[in-house]
């Protein structure tokens, strides 16, 4: 191999390594292990208000919307009928 594949050969490797980094940090986005402690208390009022059955296993941006949801009085059960 001459000089410049070899470069280009690394370049590509530190690419792939990066990517590979990227994917893992997207992948554990979609579904989270756990609820963030930022979202407990939201998920469990969109519970009791019967807007979701489960806040189990959601991504990052579903304990975002239900915390921003939550932050602006959505389940409130004293206004539920």
């Amino acid at each position: 191999m001459t000089m410049e594949i070899k470069a280009a050969f690394k370049a590509l490797q530190e690419t792939v390594e990066a990517q590979a980094k990227r994917i893992a940090i997207l992948e554990g986005t979609a579904k989270m292990a756990d609820i963030p402690t930022w979202a407990v208390d939201a998920c469990v009022a969109a519970k009791r208000a019967g807007a979701v059955d489960t806040t189990a296993g959601g991504s990052y941006d579903f304990y975002r919307l239900i915390t921003v949801m939550y932050r602006r009085g959505f389940f409130d059960t004293k206004q539920v009928a």
